[in-house]
C-alpha cells in the first residue's frame, strides 16, 4: 500500500533532519480520525491509540501482522516507528489495518470476538 492508497486518517513518514538522532520511519494513527470511530465507542471501546495498539496485538496474535517497529500508544494517537529503510514494514501494517480504520462491519466484527475471547484492548 503506498501513501495515495492509505486511508486518510493513516499516515507514514521519515525523518531524517533530527541533529543526534538516528534516522527514521513512522505510522500514525491519529485517535478520533478514522471512519469507525463512532462504531469503537458504541461498541464500548476508547478509540484511543491504546485501542488501535490492541488492534495491532490482536492481529498480531491472529497471525495477519507481524511484529512491526517500536510501538509508541498515547492517548490521541497511535505511534510506531522503525529504523530507516523498513517503510515496507510499515505499510503492511497500513495495508493490513485499513478495512478497520474505513469499515464499519470489520472493526465490528474485530471487536466482537476479540471481546468474546476476552481480549484486553487496555483502551
Amino acid at each position: 500500500m503506498n501513501a495515495d492508497q492509505a486511508p486518510q486518517c493513516i499516515s507514514i513518514h521519515d525523518v531524517t533532519d533530527l541533529e543526534g538522532i538516528e534516522p527514521y520511519s513512522y505510522l500514525s494513527i491519529e485517535a478520533g480520525a478514522p471512519p469507525t470511530t463512532e462504531t469503537i465507542t458504541r461498541l464500548g471501546h476508547e478509540p484511543n491509540g491504546y485501542f488501535w495498539e490492541g488492534v495491532v496485538r490482536w492481529l498480531q496474535g491472529k497471525g495477519t501482522v507481524t511484529e512491526v517497529g517500536e510501538p509508541d500508544p498515547e492517548g490521541g494517537a497511535y505511534i510506531t516507528r522503525v529504523a530507516l529503510g523498513g517503510r515496507a514494514q510499515l505499510e503492511a501494517l497500513a495495508a493490513a489495518l485499513a478495512p478497520y480504520l474505513i469499515d464499519d462491519e470489520a472493526i465490528a466484527a474485530l471487536i466482537t470476538e476479540a471481546d468474546a475471547a476476552g481480549f484486553d484492548f487496555d483502551d
